[in-house]
């Protein structure tokens, strides 16, 4: 397969590391699973992320529903997902350029050394109303999974309900053990206990027992769109 420069740039040697990693070192798998993440990202069109989709971008990112901002205690980056907010659901395809979008922001934020990010996800108000399709989150499994292996460290589920619980079952057999391993159920009692364990307070938010007084404001943070390798 003949790749443009910026798919070279971005299958360096520790992309290589993280697909043989995701494939127990099995040479063949991971190098079938390589070229469908390459397949993917053309076809996707990752660089198009900061040109001709960013204003499906901005138009989804505009309510804050989901986000970067600050790191773990691993150095991690953290992205807060909050599904309370997704009132006007865009199209699927815009909602797919918009985690596409975070996920290479987050990765864009590593520091040398740190090849992972977590996800904090807010189930507050979450109702059927915002809740995200069946094939919406079976996409975003796939995503997650396929075309990032080794880039999920930890997703912290917090606060989730009932509704959650249930259609949690119709996409369990869709995630892969090692992915399931890093899924942490965290309750309102255990809330101060849990993220003052494993996140700063200095960079956590206040609604998660941080000290960050940070609001999200979608202006400012598109106005620091970070460089990413497409």
């Amino acid at each position: 397969m003949a790749l443009d420069k910026d798919l070279r740039d971005w299958a360096d040697d520790a992309c290589l590391d993280r697909y043989l990693r995701a494939r127990s070192y099995n040479v063949d798998k991971a190098e079938a699973m390589l070229a469908g993440s390459l397949k993917w990202r053309r076809e996707f069109g990752t660089h198009k992320l900061l040109g001709e989709y960013m204003q499906d971008v901005q138009s989804e990112g505009a309510v804050g529903k989901m986000y970067v901002h600050g790191k773990d205690n691993m150095g991690r980056p953290v992205i807060y997902m909050k599904p309370r907010l997704d009132q006007q659901k865009g199209t699927q395809v815009q909602q797919m350029r918009h985690l596409v979008y975070t996920l290479e922001r987050a990765i864009s934020m590593m520091e040398n050394g740190v090849e992972k990010f977590v996800l904090l996800i807010d189930f507050n108000g979450y109702s059927l109303r915002n809740a995200p399709s069946i094939s919406t989150q079976r996409e975003t499994l796939s995503i997650l999974q396929n075309q990032y292996p080794e880039r999920l460290g930890l997703a912290v589920c917090y606060c989730a309900p009932f509704l959650f619980n249930q259609s949690f079952k119709l996409i369990k057999p869709f995630i892969d053990p090692v992915t399931a391993a890093k899924l942490a159920f965290v309750s309102e009692k255990e809330k101060v206990t849990y993220f003052s364990t494993h996140f700063p307070v200095s960079c956590l938010e206040r609604d998660y027992s941080g000290d960050d007084p940070t609001e999200y404001n979608p202006a400012q943070y598109f106005a620091h769109t970070p460089a990413i390798v497409a």
